[in-house]
């Protein structure tokens, strides 16, 4: 499939040992995980790494069970879309 040069590239963290009342959390995670000041990076400059370089962090989402329909899998989602070259660049 022709993508004009991007790359997509979507990674699924399991999240189902979380306790229901812990779910919640992994919204906060997601909202702060670009804000945060690094050893390399203050939260402006990561923030700004992460938008360019990825197009953004995650969102949260209950998917079905494929072997067990009474179940749902919970999973946090991370997807990125970079130009070929840059993912090459990213993933050396």
């Amino acid at each position: 499939m022709d993508t004009n040069g991007i790359d997509y590239l979507t990674y699924l963290f399991d999240v189902c040992d979380i306790l229901p009342e812990d779910l919640p959390y992994l919204g906060i995670l997601k909202a702060v995980l670009g804000y945060v000041d690094t050893d390399n990076h203050s939260y402006a400059a990561l923030a700004n790494e992460i938008n360019m370089y990825t197009g953004g962090i995650g969102s949260i989402g209950i998917y079905p069970n494929v072997k067990s329909r009474a179940k749902s899998d919970f999973t946090m989602r991370c997807a990125r879309k970079c130009s070929h070259r840059d993912c090459r660049m990213q993933c050396a």
